[in-house]
Order: C-alpha cells, then structure tokens, then sequence
C-alpha cells in the first residue's frame, strides 16, 4: 500500500507500536498475530501476522488516515487455532463493507480481524473498510428538462436527453471477459452511464374561462437482457435505482443509486398501464413526457460490459406548464401547482 501522494502525502502513516494478540512456537511452524496501534487520527485496517515470535517492523505496515475509512462489518470465519494446542484460543474474521452511501464506494483491503474466542468478534470492534468518492460528469447544462415556450404542442419527434458519467475503480468491478491483472492493465477505470430520455406523451391546452379536466392513459415499462438485474424507482424524478449485481463485487453506491444486489431477473419485460388526471386552469397550456433511463457500463476503450438496461415507470413523469407556473413541480405520484394538478392512479 503506497500514498497516492508520495512521500509528502498523509493518507498513511505508519503504526506506533503493535499489541500481541497470539502466536504458536513449533519446530516446524512459528505463527504470531500483532494488531497495530496507530497515531492519532489513523486507524489500523485489521491484524497483521509474523513469521517469528516478535512483532513485525512497523516500517512495513501503514495505518490509514481516520476520514479514508468507514466503520465495516464482520464476515466470516476465515481461519481458527482449535487443533493446535496453542497457549490461547484464536479466531479470524473477514471484514464486509457496510451498506454505501450515494456518490461513494466502500470496500475492504483483504485484512482480518481476530480474538481470543472462537465467536465472532463483537460489532463494537474496531473493524474499517476504505472509502472513496465516485466522480460524476453531469452534463455541462444542468437544467436540461423541456420547457413548455407557447400554448402550441411540441414536435412528437423533438426529444432531450441527458447524460451522467460515474466512474468507477476497476476492483470495485468483477469484469466477465477480463481477470484483474487485464482490468488494471487495460481498464483502470469504469464508466456506469446514465442516459435520461424525454419523450412528449401528452399535451393539452385550456383556451377558455373555466378550470378544465383532462385524463390520458400512459403505459410504462421495464426491459432488460438476460446479463442485468431488475431495476427499480426509489421515489422522486431523477431518483432511479440500477442494480447490477453480475458485475459489482464491492458495494458501491452513486447518487443515482447504484448498489449491490443478490436478485438476477433472466431477461424480463413488463409493462402497466396508469391514469393520469390533469385539472388546468384557464389559458393553461400543459406538457406531459415520460423520462426513460438507460444505463451502460463501459470499460475504458468504450467496450460495454454485458448489455445496456433501459427503465421507465409511472413515476417517470416529467410536466411543463405554459405561463410557467410559480413554482414547476414534476409529477411523482400527486404532482400540482396552483394551476394545475395532477393525479395517477393504477
């Protein structure tokens, strides 16, 4: 483990000294375990092991700086000392990330945490995973959502779209066609993109006097193929969560909700159909689009891993009001303002 930084960087110091923790003297076999104390403002990533009786140098162990790790979770059992008659009982325990936050990845160095009982070790101990930051490219436009110019209707055929970039470490990824080594070598980097697509679904205007009620029927639907995971809506317009758990082997999370999962749909389509109501106000023109969400991950040539997923649910629904209402609210289940309001239902 090396600082990105180099000899002046503080992400990691070394240990100020290391506390036995167990050890096992054959003739054939001398084993010691040492947990290392790190300085102040470190922490140490887990247990260290000696191929003799006395503690291990401390120039070849580094702690790392307290705001680089997260509190982590045990695992598993990985290794225990019954058989070996030695003085003192002893347990390893792997180490687990804890469940991400958005716009970051949690992952574990590989370490173990241990005890002198064959329990496992109490969640109050010391056990760090490292954090990092994922990078989001967003659009060089941040407000790129259509707005409703006149009462006429927009064009069928215009359309916006949006991208957003996260890009991903390569350990963070379990690549089907490439091994580590090749992933570091030729993929250092991953990109997880996003793609919101705007497509006009209905329009409406109110040019008399009095309040009028509209209702369209819009269907929604999901498709993916058989290499991605099912996806589902979180809440709120742009909140769309993807799982693509063949391919994530550390949690990591963006803040457009890329996490782990364990459920694998085979190659699924479904579609619903849901109502919604508009009541607009007089000399009130509306625009309703529904937003479809494609993600691709991508290596750094541009190959794409598996196959694209492409969503859209009744929650997707995106309105425009002309004159702008006060305050433009999008539709996320009941959506309104004091011009016009909206209802779906099922």
């Amino acid at each position: 483990m090396a600082d990105a930084q180099g000899p002046t960087g503080t992400a990691l110091k070394p240990p100020t000294d290391f506390t036995w923790v167990w050890e096992i003297q054959r003739p054939e076999l001398t084993l010691s375990i040492w947990r290392p104390q790190p300085p102040p403002g470190y922490v140490s990533m887990g247990l260290v092991c000696s191929n003799s009786p006395r503690a291990p140098d401390i120039a070849t162990v580094k702690c790392v700086r307290q705001d680089l790790v997260i509190q982590a979770q045990v695992n598993k059992e990985v290794w225990n000392d019954r058989g070996t008659h030695a003085s003192t009982n002893f347990s390893a325990w792997s180490i687990s990330p804890p469940s991400p936050l958005p716009a970051e990845v949690f992952f574990s160095t590989g370490t173990f945490i241990g005890h002198d009982q064959y329990a496992a070790p109490s969640s109050v101990n010391n056990t760090y995973a490292l954090r990092t930051h994922l990078s989001i490219q967003a659009p060089p436009e941040p407000s790129h959502a259509p707005v409703l110019q006149s009462y006429a209707q927009p064009s069928d055929h215009e359309r916006t779209t949006a991208t957003y970039t996260t890009f991903l470490p390569w350990f963070v990824i379990s690549d089907p066609t490439l091994t580590p080594d090749q992933q570091f070598i030729r993929s250092p980097q991953y990109q997880l993109q996003r793609t919101e697509d705007y497509k006009l679904v209905r329009h409406a205007y109110n040019n008399t006097g009095d309040i009028q009620r509209y209702n369209w029927t819009i269907q929604s639907s999901k498709s993916a193929s058989s290499t991605q995971t099912k996806t589902d809506t979180t809440g709120g317009e742009l909140s769309v969560e993807a799982t693509f758990a063949t391919f994530f082997k550390s949690t990591a999370k963006s803040n457009f909700s890329v996490s782990q999962s364990n459920s694998i749909t085979q190659g699924w389509t479904t579609s619903k159909t849901f109502t919604v109501w508009c009541t607009l106000g007089a000399y009130k023109a509306v625009a309703v689009y529904v937003i479809s969400y494609t993600y691709r991950l991508l290596r750094a040539n541009g190959d794409e891993v598996g196959k694209g997923l492409t969503h859209q649910s009744n929650n997707s629904l995106y309105w425009t009001q002309y004159p702008p209402a006060p305050k433009a609210v999008n539709i996320v289940e009941t959506a309104q303002s004091q011009d016009a309001a909206f209802v779906q239902h099922e």
